[in-house]
């Protein structure tokens, strides 16, 4: 049984060699302009280009602007923000009165670090069982059933169909152009500097450069191994968020509770917001330690234990295991997709062709 490399290499082969009927004629096919669907899914800007003339301008027009926002930010937003940074510890340090607040912050800081590294040297390496699926090998196909419609005009197609039909990349990337855009404009119009100084002017700018790089990633989606993170999230985001649509109830339940019972002694319990952020710092295996010792601390030995305990057996043992299984579920799913796609071409009249 061949591997998933193996089939994806005969894939290309398959689309980029031409075959011998059509090596003979005096239109070659790698001067048609038309492509196939498969072939829009497969082959990569660069091989689209070399088997049908067609230069992938969007690619390259990606790459400069995110070489040039790059150099900007390099050259000239970090010095700015190291000089920003700088001011504000000199005005903190000449205008504002002496406190003992920044010593305590500062020691407890640097505690706080001391037994992070000590709590995860002395935590044991945990992880999840490797799962593998597998295809039955007897060849055979299940029947594919599919419905035709046809549609006279681009008004008769559902808004739900119209949404389907949109290109989320493309969407993304034009949203992130626009961001940059204004951020030039403000740059180049209302600062003397021509720099993102401003909270807002930052953000907006630093939001833009952040999707910029991201859609980098929709140019790569010919190349199965680095694109799989991107079809895992479409696949496996809709079932996350139903998942965490359910447990979130018992989430807010925790943080209320602890909010409620330790926020009068725990400044980690404090508020709401502090609950919720420290709760999910120990989902995530960090502060374990401090949490407990500073229910030891303030007489919370018993409530405080059985709190911690029931919390983290229920979240990391049980839900976080389950956002796994599902995240794993949706990886696997778009290998499946991928070998059947490989099958269509190899063989379409497997599958009714």
């Amino acid at each position: 049984m061949q591997s998933d490399a193996d089939l994806d290499v005969e894939l290309r082969r398959r689309l980029l060699v031409p075959d011998e009927e059509e090596s003979t004629t005096p239109l070659r096919r790698k001067r048609s302009s038309s492509m196939g669907t498969v072939e829009r899914l497969v082959l990569s800007p660069w091989e689209k280009w070399a088997a049908h003339g067609r230069f992938p301008y969007k690619l390259s027009l990606h790459v400069v602007l995110v070489m040039l926002t790059f150099a900007q930010m390099q050259l000239f937003d970090a010095q700015n923000a190291a000089y920003m940074r700088a001011s504000h510890r000199n005005w903190a340090f000449f205008f504002l009165p002496p406190s003992a607040d920044i010593g305590v912050i500062m020691t407890q800081a640097k505690e706080l670090l001391q037994d992070h590294v000590k709590t995860r040297k002395d935590m044991p390496d945990k992880g999840v069982r490797n799962v593998d699926a597998h295809e039955n090998d007897d060849g055979d196909h299940e029947t594919l059933h599919a419905k035709h419609e046809s549609i006279g005009s681009s008004t008769e197609i559902p808004f739900t169909l119209k949404l389907r039909l949109l290109n989320g990349l493309q969407l993304l990337v034009c949203v992130s152009l626009s961001l940059l855009l204004m951020s030039t404009l403000w740059s180049l119009f209302f600062l003397e500097a021509h720099m993102p100084i401003r909270f807002w002017h930052r953000l907006l700018h630093g939001m833009a450069l952040l999707l910029l790089w991201s859609c980098f990633v929709g140019y790569l989606e010919h190349n199965r191994h680095i694109y799989s993170i991107v079809l895992t999230l479409k696949w496996g985001t809709p079932r996350v968020l139903q998942f965490l649509l359910g447990v979130s109830p018992i989430f807010f339940g925790y943080a209320l509770f602890g909010t409620i019972y330790f926020g009068n002694k725990i400044e980690e319990f404090g508020t709401m917001s502090a609950s919720m952020i420290t709760l999910f710092s120990l989902m995530n295996g960090d502060i374990i330690m401090d949490t407990f010792d500073a229910m030891e601390l303030h007489h919370f030995a018993i409530s405080g234990k059985v709190y911690l305990y029931t919390f983290i057996s229920l979240f990391m043992y049980v839900v976080l295991n389950i956002f796994i299984a599902i995240v794993e579920e949706a990886f696997f799913a778009t290998q499946s997709t991928r070998r059947r796609l490989n099958d269509l071409v190899t063989d379409p009249r497997a599958y009714g062709g």
